[in-house]
């Protein structure tokens, strides 16, 4: 499995953010890393991702699963964070055909 970049703009009032999540798959323990937050955003994206891929039907893979989160300013909604470390492990495990 390829890593896959998820970018994104989000507005949130009136500053926008940009964040870009990629995912990254590879054999060993089970598991997800979410890396460039802090250790309480870790626990409460990666939370909120098993929580989300539940929900949505995705099953996460049974392997180390890397998500390298990089932004241009800081987050105080984790949520967002999440949303984009969903969508690039869903596009990893879950590639589009050619």
């Amino acid at each position: 499995m390829y890593p896959i970049s998820f970018a994104s703009v989000i507005t949130e009032g009136s500053s926008t953010r940009c964040v870009t999540a990629t995912a990254t798959i590879a054999p060993g323990s089970p598991g997800i890393s979410i890396r460039g937050v802090t250790a309480s955003a870790t626990r409460e994206i990666r939370m909120l991702v098993v929580a989300a891929a539940r929900r949505r039907g995705i099953s996460l893979p049974r392997k180390a699963v890397t998500v390298e989160l990089d932004f241009d300013v800081p987050f105080e909604d984790t949520s967002e964070l999440a949303l984009a470390a969903l969508l690039s492990i869903a596009g990893t495990i879950c590639p589009r055909s050619a």
